[in-house]
Parts: C-alpha cells; structure tokens; sequence
C-alpha cells in the first residue's frame, strides 16, 4: 500500500535508480594506498620528522567515471624533554 502512495520522482531520485535494470556499477577495482615516515635525529635532544601519505582510489557507476588521487606531506621538529 504504502508503494502506490509514493512518486519516485518527487523524492529527488535519479532516473535510473527507479529502473534498476539501466543502471550499471562497476567491477571490482584495486585503490592504491602508501604511506611513509622518516625521522633524523639532530643529536641528542632534537630531530626532525616527515610523514606523507599517497591515496589512489578508481571509480565508475554509470556514465561517471574518474580517478581520485590525494596526498599529503607532514613535516615537523621536535625535542626531546
């Protein structure tokens, strides 16, 4: 009962989702994730340190597809109390 009540298109969904038949999703992929630190000590009391990350992440659904790729790089120095 509560189906016949409810209009697909007054919810604000896309059109292929009322059809799921049209709508196609991707295969499996492999996303790419690295990460890395380096620490260098000064001497005794100080040093200095990098951390950095690499993130590759592939999608497709539909007509959409694309590549996300985001990195960072944190640096920092430091000492030791």
């Amino acid at each position: 009962m509560m189906d016949t009540l409810i209009d697909p298109g007054a919810m604000g969904l896309r059109p292929d989702a009322e059809n799921p038949e049209e709508s196609v999703t991707s295969r499996m992929r492999v996303n790419f994730n690295a990460r890395a630190s380096l620490t260098y000590n000064l001497g005794e009391w100080a040093y200095v340190n990098a951390y950095g990350q690499l993130y590759n992440f592939r999608f497709r659904h539909d007509e959409n597809n694309g590549r996300l790729t985001e990195w960072f790089v944190n640096a920092s120095l430091g000492i030791r109390l």
